[in-house]
């Protein structure tokens, strides 16, 4: 049941922390980073960047999730004019 992901270089990615289990903070998030994603190898294993501290690691593949942004381009927007509607029969 486990899902291919495919990452390319220039990508964020979140870093899963398997050790927060041993805390007790039931609120604490799971997930850190982002992490920018250097170079991806044919084992699944990526390279990868923290652009905090300039640190680069290499870490299994299924450790990560993309990063998600509110960002739209803007050639998916439809513009719609409230003023004068069309109504469908």
């Amino acid at each position: 049941m486990i899902s291919r992901k495919s990452f390319e270089p220039n990508q964020k990615v979140w870093l899963f922390i398997s050790k927060l289990k041993l805390f007790l903070d039931k609120l604490r998030s799971r997930w850190d980073g982002p992490f920018v994603v250097q170079q991806v190898f044919p084992s699944a294993a990526i390279e990868i960047l923290d652009p905090q501290d300039g640190h680069i690691l290499t870490i299994n593949g299924q450790r990560f999730k993309r990063v998600v942004t509110d960002e739209i381009e803007p050639g998916l927007i439809e513009s719609v004019n409230l003023v004068d509607p069309v109504y469908c029969d």
